[in-house]
């Protein structure tokens, strides 16, 4: 059964600073394995992108799932933003050409290469008319954007480097420091376990 091209669902739920979409495709005849190595680029065409260039897509993880016996694919991604805005920047950081290379071997995206050259509402019409929308949708870092998330990390290395250099006994017993040793103290709880 083929989907119904043209119905548009609209945006995906959201959580704090991410939304979501997921969008199912019927995938053309005999094209399984070549949209599967298409998928697998478009994947590697966003690991190597520079990590600021990453950070400024939003995006927060995307996937292909190809089932039911190769004859159809589930796209999901979590990104920060506004649908419209995040697909015009992923269009604009990872690629047009990205994005046709997985969609023309389903049914829905087969002819958009030559639509979408210099616009993004002609792919924004296609991945809208695969979507569905999501019952419910949870994200536990859903309140924080990449760059805090990143800002955290890089700040936590620091604060371990120091708190790991034997010089610095004597400067972590001042007492003006004690109210943010016991804040780094209980931030860390629980965090040794899951690293």
């Amino acid at each position: 059964m083929r989907s119904a091209v043209g119905k548009q669902s609209g945006e995906g739920p959201g959580d704090g600073a991410t939304s979501e979409v997921a969008a199912f495709f019927d995938v053309l005849p005999g094209h399984q394995e070549e949209l599967c190595t298409a998928a697998r680029r478009f994947t590697e065409a966003i690991r190597n992108l520079d990590p600021s260039t990453g950070i400024r897509t939003g995006l927060r993880d995307t996937r292909h799932v190809i089932f039911d016996d190769g004859f159809r694919l589930l796209w999901c991604a979590s990104f920060e933003g506004r649908w419209d805005a995040w697909v015009d920047d992923g269009l604009f950081l990872i690629g047009a050409d990205y994005f046709l290379d997985w969609l023309r071997h389903t049914a829905q995206g087969e002819d958009a290469e030559a639509a979408t050259r210099g616009t993004s509402a002609e792919l924004k019409a296609i991945l809208l008319s695969a979507q569905a929308q999501a019952t419910a949708y949870f994200d536990p870092l859903g309140a924080l954007t990449l760059p805090q998330i990143v800002r955290a990390q890089h700040l936590d290395r620091m604060v371990r480097q120091v708190l790991d250099n034997p010089s610095v006994g004597e400067a972590l017993r001042s007492p003006a420091l004690e109210p943010l040793l016991r804040r780094i103290s209980s931030a860390n709880d629980g965090l040794e376990e899951a690293s």
